[in-house]
């Protein structure tokens, strides 16, 4: 039995049914196993190579095979060549200065209309892109903190393959790290060199940078919020704390691995500016060959330590570095060490007496800083039995409190509580007479004895 090969001169990626067909080679080293026979014919270069079987018998006698069966013209095509990485964006990768891998770009709000990034690969034989993609778009509040960090759903649905030779990143509509290793894959089987793409879109901050395990208080109040809550109500408003009483904090970075500049965390107070890079702790997770997550851990004896004055009333920025002596603020502190004050009305003394009134209203006005409702506390304190609460309003837009004593003799304690617990207990004011109904009837009974004695003195005269 012999055997002819056939090589197409044009080389690969072509139909059998192409001309120029030129021989290479006749061979009869075929193994024998009984009926079955067997040949190895090495394919050294590329190409697509046609066998052409002539059965011979031992008599000379030439066998004829089907038409168009396999065995009559099998063709076998030699791909040795991998995909290459063709364009990105559509710039082709033979320009001057085009990047390979890795790679990474910036989407600002200079950038935020422009098309999404595209990857493209060629091949005369291609045949898929395999996609592996790793994608963070936080989902936040205030533009500040957030929950957890997780992978967006998104890194699901583009981890993925591709029939196309190009690539387009659908879905690029939120800030983000998207992060993309792509390997293009021939039908021979062929896989290009891994491309690393990382795109950074940060069109709503000038960094990716949150506070996270961040949770709201509870409705009850029972619970302080954590994270950004634990520094900032929600209508935004820095909450009043003593520097014994912050919480831990966790910051997360997303910044491009080279850029030393960004990520740095901060206080920053006016023209004072506080680097509590001793007390932090950093863990770097590499998301791609140009991202990095950079969890950031403040804790909160940082500010006991560090803001320890017990006058100190300060308000400051917490932020974290976009460029060199660029920052963006994550939230606002309020640090309050110092007791609230007010100013008293000039008759809350002892023994005053506030004549034929019925009831009087005591307002305190001027008060320095924003009440805690619950733990200010007005008390009557009678000279034997327990205080008893008074009620009392407060309005922290005209900084007073007030409350409303009624006829009798009274004895008030007053304590004022800050939001961020600091306390002022006012000396107890003793002896305060509303409408002194006995001081009344003694007045009277002097001026009745004295009319007496002036009309017996008048009588004994005219006598």
């Amino acid at each position: 039995m012999g055997i002819l090969v056939e090589a197409k001169a044009s080389g690969t990626g072509h139909s059998a049914d192409d001309e120029k067909w030129s021989s290479i080679g006749y061979s009869t080293d075929w193994k024998h196993d009984g009926d079955t026979h067997t040949l190895e014919i090495p394919f050294a270069t590329e190409g697509v190579y046609r066998i052409k079987i002539v059965p011979i018998d031992r008599a000379g006698n030439k066998g004829v095979m089907e038409k168009g069966s396999v065995d009559h013209t099998p063709v076998y095509e030699v791909d040795m060549t991998a995909p290459e990485f063709y364009a990105r964006n559509n710039e082709l990768s033979t320009e001057k200065g085009f990047v390979v891998s890795p790679y990474f770009a910036v989407y600002d709000e200079k950038l935020k209309n422009a098309a999404a990034p595209t990857v493209e690969f060629t091949d005369l034989n291609f045949d898929r892109i395999e996609i592996e993609a790793q994608v963070y778009t936080p989902i936040y509040e205030n533009g500040m903190e957030l929950g957890t960090i997780e992978m967006s759903p998104l890194a699901a649905d583009l981890s993925k393959s591709i029939n196309q030779s190009k690539f387009t990143l659908d879905g690029f509509d939120k800030d983000g790290v998207y992060a993309f290793t792509f390997v293009a894959v021939d039908k021979a089987g062929n896989r290009s060199e891994p491309i690393s793409d990382t795109y950074f879109r940060m069109v709503e901050t000038d960094v990716l940078a949150y506070i996270y395990n961040s949770k709201k208080p509870t409705d009850s109040g029972t619970q302080d919020g954590t994270g950004y809550y634990s520094l900032v109500n929600e209508d935004g408003r820095s909450i009043s704390k003593k520097a014994a009483d912050f919480q831990n904090l966790d910051i997360l970075v997303i910044k491009p691995t080279t850029d030393n500049a960004a990520g740095t965390l901060v206080l920053r107070e006016d023209e004072n500016q506080y680097s509590p890079q001793e007390y932090l702790t950093i863990e770097n997770e590499e998301i791609s060959e140009t991202a990095t997550l950079s969890y950031i851990h403040l804790p909160g004896n940082y500010f006991s330590e560090a803001f320890r004055d017990d006058s100190l009333d300060t308000r400051m920025y917490l932020s974290v570095s976009i460029r060199d002596d660029v920052y963006l603020d994550l939230a606002t502190i309020h640090i309050d060490n110092e007791a609230p004050t007010a100013t008293l009305p000039e008759n809350f003394k002892d023994w005053h007496n506030y004549f034929f009134k019925d009831e009087v209203t005591i307002s305190l006005t001027d008060i320095s800083e924003t009440l805690d409702k619950n733990a200010t506390k007005v008390y009557e304190c009678p000279r034997n039995g327990e205080r008893i609460e008074i009620p009392f309003t407060y309005d922290s837009e005209t900084d007073t409190l007030s409350f409303t004593l009624t006829k009798g003799q009274h004895h008030i304690d007053i304590t004022l509580v800050d939001e961020a617990g600091n306390e002022w207990n006012i000396d107890r004011v003793r002896y305060l007479q509303v409408g002194n109904f006995w001081l009344y009837i003694g007045v009277t009974v002097l001026i009745v004895i004295a009319t007496g004695i002036g009309f017996f003195v008048w009588r004994k005269k005219r006598r």
